[in-house]
């Protein structure tokens, strides 16, 4: 059997013996969730034949769910092991969503002579599923994609948005039993606190479940450590946020200090790492994380909602905000907490105003920094 195509990842585990060849059948399984009941768990010992299996609808063609592709086949690649427990081959360093998710059938299939029929897959994201497609679009395919070889399970916890049909139709939701309101920070935090609580026995169910491996699309501290530790070595992890350069300042920089410390420790140990830009990667790369293991996987774009203007609603847009033809306009929109940093950028941006005096500044949104935003213009202006 030809090695999968797409990212290949080191393989971490000692070698393994010649893996036992399959039947025909053995890619043929697509999802055997019940569509009408995707909160209930699978049945472990009384799983239907495949031939029962419903098949899930294809994600929609397009350029953005082709985009959304690389995280999934990374995934699979990564933990899945070829049948002569040698690495997989091809580059090392750049996920190309070549093919969209044409490799996913392949990588899956490996898992099949160490597993059940039925490879199982968790995902974590303390927001739960409607709110982590609202931060990240590609989500939804991704879970299309590897449900139609493995068995999603999702946990996170409870908001008011409704979940996506491609999520909530092809994944097993495990809820956790209390909601989440992004918009108050006191909300957040308080919630955050009770998700790393639980994150101990979400790890322990994954592995009662069999789930094979683990993918934390977030960077809360403390959290791919104690995935480790309860759960064990099959996780990937989203780096994007680094929490502790925010919320531990002053005399808690110390406490900041020792939490980066202990992840930079834990990520070394993981075998898949995605970021949402190369700078992140060649930060790891500089703190002694191995480059070959993290993949810079940039979020996608739904070009039905975001494209260019024409011309005339180009000056419409900027009449409307009183800007120029020739102003330099960075766009900022989402809820505004202080992790998005945005004083730092108002601050960065005042000092640049003598060489750039056509450089301007939108926010759109609202959220608990908005007063202390405002006040910091009016204070630099």
């Amino acid at each position: 059997m030809n090695p999968p195509c797409g990212q290949c990842v080191k393989w971490w585990t000692t070698p393994k013996p010649s893996w036992p060849e399959r039947g025909p059948s053995a890619n043929s399984a697509t999802c055997c969730m019940n569509p009408g009941s995707s909160r209930k768990a699978f049945p472990s010992a009384s799983a239907p034949p495949r031939s029962t299996w419903p098949t899930p609808p294809p994600v929609p063609p397009g350029r953005a769910a082709a985009n959304c592709s690389a995280p999934a086949d990374a995934a699979f690649s990564a933990f899945a092991p070829n049948r002569t427990g040698n690495p997989p081959c091809g580059p090392p360093s750049v996920i190309s969503p070549k093919s969209a998710f044409a490799s996913v059938p392949k990588a899956v299939a490996l898992f099949s002579p160490i597993m059940s029929d039925r490879p199982k897959i968790g995902l974590w994201f303390r927001y739960g599923p409607a709110d982590h497609s609202e931060l990240f679009h590609a989500m939804p395919p991704i879970v299309a994609a590897l449900a139609r070889h493995a068995e999603v399970h999702y946990y996170g916890m409870r908001t008011s948005t409704p979940v996506p049909d491609a999520i909530r139709d092809h994944a097993v939701l495990h809820d956790l039993p209390f909601r989440v309101d992004r918009t108050r920070t006191r909300d957040k935090l308080l919630k955050t606190a009770l998700w790393m609580l639980c994150l101990p026995i979400v790890a322990l169910d994954c592995r009662r479940r069999g789930i094979r491996a683990v993918y934390i699309d977030e960077t809360i501290p403390l959290s791919a450590l104690l995935a480790r530790v309860f759960f064990g070595r099959r996780i990937a992890i989203t780096v994007a946020d680094f929490f502790t350069d925010i919320y531990f300042k002053g005399p808690l920089h110390w406490l900041g200090r020792l939490l980066r410390s202990l992840d930079l420790w834990s990520w070394k140990h993981l075998p898949l790492i995605f970021t949402r830009a190369g700078a992140t990667r060649a930060f790891l790369a500089r703190h002694g994380l191995d480059p070959t293991r993290v993949h810079p996987v940039y979020d996608p774009c739904d070009f039905s909602l975001y494209h260019p203007f024409s011309p005339d609603q180009r000056e419409a847009a900027r009449r409307r905000f009183n800007y120029g033809p020739d102003d330099m306009v960075l766009v900022h929109h989402g809820i505004l907490h202080p992790n998005k940093g945005n004083d730092q950028i108002i601050r960065a941006l005042a000092d640049l105003r003598t060489d750039f005096p056509r450089l301007r500044f939108l926010l759109v949104g609202d959220g608990p920094e908005m007063t202390s935003l405002c006040r910091l213009v009016r204070t630099l202006h």
